[in-house]
């Protein structure tokens, strides 16, 4: 019948293994060990493990086991004189130690660990340069991280000093004041009634428009078009806006399919309206030149 017990990941941890050591397989101390030897080796270090777990233990803190020729030959597959020849093999290179019993009781078997190899000097100063390297590529890295660190810090220290600069000018800035006055003011120049009784749905617009008017007649400056104009330079220019000024503004602004997305609309509108009104102005020059 064929064998269709395969390891998998679930039978890799749960079925048993007896292990040998390393150094029985390649140290040349151990070399002349046969087969049997080291396998029984194996199965005794296997044994020990349930006696330091049962504490099994001497006087001394020595754990002991119970093995007898006949089990190992039974387990090896082999008879009682190779059995015995194998015990011996494992007493001559030191691994275990029998204490012999008064009557036919089993011997005291103490199991010992194997003697490491002797350290390749070769190999030795091989770790220790790689040791060295690996010390030197974390000193670089550490340097690296640091100077990094460094950097920033001073790129955050000049960003903070700006911050306050920026906190120092905004605090010394007056607060723009709108005073009711002003936006009646306002009002009255666009004909604001018309629009209450002829068009109300444009009234949100228009008043944006208004409020935005204003605050470029109260204020020293107004950015527009990336340049400031002081409201000397605005007067002009707002106190030509009418009814009709109005009216195609909000048209355009309700038209306009980009409205929607403008994020800062104040920003927006007053720029509209210098440029509108500008543009507005240029052309009635042009229209009341001789010869148009």
């Amino acid at each position: 019948m064929k064998n269709k017990n395969h390891f998998t990941y679930k039978k890799e941890y749960t079925t048993c293994f007896t292990q040998i050591p390393n150094t029985l397989i390649y140290s040349q101390r151990y070399a002349h060990l046969s087969i049997n030897s080291k396998y029984l080796y194996a199965l005794l270090l296997d044994r020990i493990q349930l006696s330091l777990k049962n504490h099994y233990l001497d006087s001394k803190g020595r754990a002991y086991i119970f093995f007898s020729r006949e089990e190992a030959a039974k387990i090896l597959g082999c008879g009682l004189n190779t059995s015995g020849k194998v015990f011996k093999e494992l007493v001559s290179a030191d691994l275990i130690e029998e204490v012999q019993q008064r009557g036919k009781r089993a011997n005291i078997i103490y199991v010992k660990m194997p003697i490491e190899s002797q350290r390749n000097e070769e190999n030795v100063k091989k770790a220790k340069e790689a040791k060295k390297v690996l010390a030197q590529k974390r000193r670089e890295y550490l340097k690296k991280i640091n100077t990094s660190i460094k950097v920033k810090q001073s790129k955050l220290a000049a960003l903070k000093k700006k911050l306050a600069a920026m906190k120092k000018e905004f605090a010394q800035k007056p607060i723009l004041t709108i005073q009711e006055s002003d936006i009646e003011k306002i009002k009255e120049q666009i004909d604001y009634n018309y629009f209450t009784y002829a068009c109300p749905e444009q009234l949100p617009i228009v008043d944006q428009l208004v409020q935005s008017i204003a605050e470029m007649s109260v204020s020293d400056s107004t950015k527009i078009n990336g340049c400031y104009h002081s409201a000397i330079h605005l007067l002009d220019t707002l106190s030509s806006v009418d009814t009709n000024c109005i009216l195609d503004l909000a048209d355009h602004i309700r038209n306009s399919v980009s409205w929607g997305s403008v994020r800062h609309k104040t920003a927006y509108l007053k720029s509209l309206i210098y440029n509108f009104v500008s543009q507005r102005e240029l052309e009635i020059a042009a229209f009341s030149c001789p010869g148009f």
